[in-house]
């Protein structure tokens, strides 16, 4: 259990089920575009499979986990109060830690394979 605010605790568990609600919206248009991004290099014709799955895999895996760091530094000072619900905790249909893991990640992924393509 992990201690939240003063008496409340969260399972481990129901966090990480909060953490990919929050981000899935997130990932799959990080995903979608990424995707689009590959077909429209034509990066599978050029045999980069494998660096996909790493590049699509990456951003699944590490998205998430960044953005619960970013939900850790970031909430009070980029959501004014009126956008928190009671409980204070944020819960947006897009989550800005998300989004800004997601774009870091997607970017970085994404340039990582189109770079490396060869000419």
């Amino acid at each position: 259990m992990l201690d939240v605010m003063g008496e409340q605790r969260v399972f481990l568990h129901e966090l990480i089920i909060l953490v990919l609600w929050l981000c899935a919206p997130t990932l799959f248009v990080t995903i979608a575009v990424q995707l689009w991004l590959f077909r429209r290099r034509r990066v599978l014709q050029r045999g980069q499979a494998a660096r996909i799955t790493i590049a699509l895999g990456g951003t699944v895996l590490l998205a998430p986990v960044v953005s619960v760091l970013f939900w850790v530094i970031l909430p009070q000072a980029l959501l004014p109060g009126s956008v928190m619900p009671e409980g204070r905790l944020p819960i947006p249909p897009f989550f800005l830690p998300a989004i800004l893991a997601c774009s870091i990640f997607g970017s970085a992924f994404t340039w990582w394979i189109i770079r490396r393509l060869p000419a």
